[in-house]
C-alpha cells in the first residue's frame, strides 16, 4: 500500500514536465561523469543528478523513424528477432550447474533456456492466476485466514509466471529489436537530457545515455502503483474535478494514458454496480479482477455477434427479429452498457439540434477519441523508451 505521500508524490511526477534521476558515479562511469560535469561547469559529487523532460511529438516522431529503420535493415539479415531468437533458446544449453552435472551423466538430459513445455507452462500459470482471482472473489466473505492462504498461492503463481517470463527474455538483447530499441532511447534522451540546473546537454556518449536508459526504466512506475494510484485519494480528487481531462495537454505519456484508462474504469465499475460490489471488493484488486474474469466470461461470445461497431466503441449489434428478442438481448449488457445507451440515447434524441450527432462526439466516446489519437502517437513511443517490451509466444 502506498503512502499519501508516496501517491502525491507520483501525481506531481505525472503532472511535471521534467523528471528526476540520479547516477552513481564510481567505476567505470567516473570518467564519463567528470567529463560531462566539467562541460557545465559542475563540481562532480558521489550522485550524478539530472532531469529527463518529458519528449515532444517532434522527438519522438524521429526516434520512431529511427526504430523503423533499423528494423528495415535488419529485415533480410541473419540477425535474430523476438521471434528467431525462441528457436535459438530451445537448441542451446543453459550454462549452469544442473547442465555440467547432466554432461557428466549420461543419465541427466540437459537443461534448456526454453522448450514447449515451457510455452504451456508460462500459458498454465495465466489461466491458473485468473482461477486463483475467481476462487479469491468467491471466498470474499470467508474468514482472513482462508483468503490469506488463496492469497498465498495467488503470489506464488505470479512469481512462477515472472520467473518463466524473465527465462523467455534471456537472449533479448541479441535481437535486432533490442538494437532498435537502444538507438530509439539514445536519440530521446540525447534531446531531452537536463542537469541538475535545467541545463541541457546534447552529444552524450553512447555509453552514458545506454546508463539513462536502464536508471529511466529501474525508476518508472509500476503498473500496481498506477493502479493503486487509479481509485484513491487524492488522485481521485483531481480527476473528479477536472473531468475529462485533469492533465489539459495535447501529448500525454504512457503512464499518463494508463492512469486515466484505470480510472474511467474504476468510476465506471462504482457508479453501475455499487448495489453488486462492496467498498472491500473495490479497494481489493485482487478479488475485483475475479469479479471481473467472471463478468467477462458471461458476455455473449464472438459468434453471437452480428454487426461490429466503429472503431470509436468497443459494443458489437445483434440483429433481432422481434421485440422478444430485442428485449433478450438488451439483457445481455451489462449496467454499464445500459447506462451509457440510455445516455446516448438522451443525446441524439433529446432535441433536434442533437439529431444526426457524429458517433465521436458522444458524451463517452469524447475523451477516447482524444485518448486514441494519443495513444496512436505516444504509447509504443514510450514503452519503446522505457525499455518495455512484449512477447509473442508464437513457435
Amino acid at each position: 500500500m502506498l503512502s499519501d505521500n508516496a501517491k502525491s508524490e507520483i501525481i506531481h511526477r505525472l503532472f511535471s514536465e521534467y523528471h528526476y534521476y540520479r547516477i552513481e558515479t564510481s567505476g567505470r562511469w567516473d570518467k564519463s561523469v567528470k567529463n560531462l560535469c566539467e562541460k557545465v561547469g559542475l563540481v562532480k559529487q558521489d550522485q550524478f543528478e539530472f532531469y529527463i523532460k518529458q519528449p515532444s511529438s517532434d522527438i519522438l516522431c524521429e526516434a520512431n523513424r529511427i526504430y523503423n529503420e533499423t528494423i528495415r535493415f535488419f529485415r533480410f539479415s541473419d540477425y535474430y528477432t523476438e521471434e528467431t531468437i525462441i528457436d535459438y533458446m530451445r537448441k542451446h544449453i543453459v550454462l549452469c550447474e544442473e547442465t555440467r552435472l547432466a554432461e557428466e551423466d549420461d543419465d541427466l538430459d540437459p537443461i534448456y533456456f526454453w522448450t514447449s513445455d515451457m510455452e504451456s507452462q508460462i500459458e498454465a500459470y495465466e489461466k491458473a492466476i485468473e482461477e486463483i482471482k475467481i476462487k479469491l472473489y468467491k471466498n470474499k466473505d470467508a474468514d482472513s485466514k482462508r483468503k490469506d492462504e488463496i492469497r498465498a498461492d495467488l503470489r506464488k503463481s505470479q512469481r512462477l509466471y515472472n520467473d518463466l517470463y524473465v527465462r523467455k527474455q534471456t537472449f533479448y538483447h541479441l535481437t535486432a529489436e533490442n538494437i532498435a530499441a537502444k538507438l530509439y532511447a539514445r536519440y530521446v534522451y540525447d534531446r531531452t537530457f537536463y542537469t541538475k540546473d535545467k541545463i541541457q546537454i546534447q552529444g552524450l556518449p553512447h555509453h552514458l545515455l545506454d546508463t539513462v536508459r536502464q536508471v529511466v526504466e529501474n525508476e518508472r512506475i509500476h503498473s500496481s502503483q498506477l493502479r493503486e494510484l487509479a481509485h484513491t485519494d487524492p488522485w481521485l480528487q483531481h480527476y473528479r474535478t477536472s473531468k475529462p481531462n485533469p492533465f489539459h495537454r495535447s501529448e500525454l505519456s504512457y503512464d499518463v494514458l494508463s492512469l486515466m484508462s484505470l480510472t474511467r474504469w474504476y468510476e465506471s465499475i462504482r457508479e453501475h454496480y455499487h448495489d453488486e460490489l462492496t467498498d472491500d471488493i473495490l479497494n481489493d484488486d485482487d478479488i475485483l479482477d475475479g469479479w471481473w474474469i467472471l463478468k467477462e466470461r458471461e458476455r455473449p461470445k464472438k459468434q453471437d455477434r452480428l454487426v461490429e461497431s466503429s472503431q470509436f466503441n468497443v459494443e458489437n449489434f445483434i440483429m433481432a427479429k422481434t421485440p422478444e428478442e430485442a428485449q433478450e438481448i438488451w439483457k445481455k449488457n451489462d449496467k454499464i452498457a445500459q447506462g451509457i445507451l440510455k445516455f446516448r440515447a438522451g443525446q441524439i434524441f433529446g432535441d433536434e439540434k442533437n439529431l444526426g450527432i457524429q458517433n465521436e462526439k458522444l458524451g463517452d466516446n469524447a475523451l477516447d477519441v482524444q485518448m486514441s489519437a494519443n495513444i496512436m502517437a505516444n504509447k509504443v513511443a514510450q514503452m519503446k523508451a522505457r525499455g518495455i517490451r512484449t512477447t509473442t509466444g508464437r513457435r
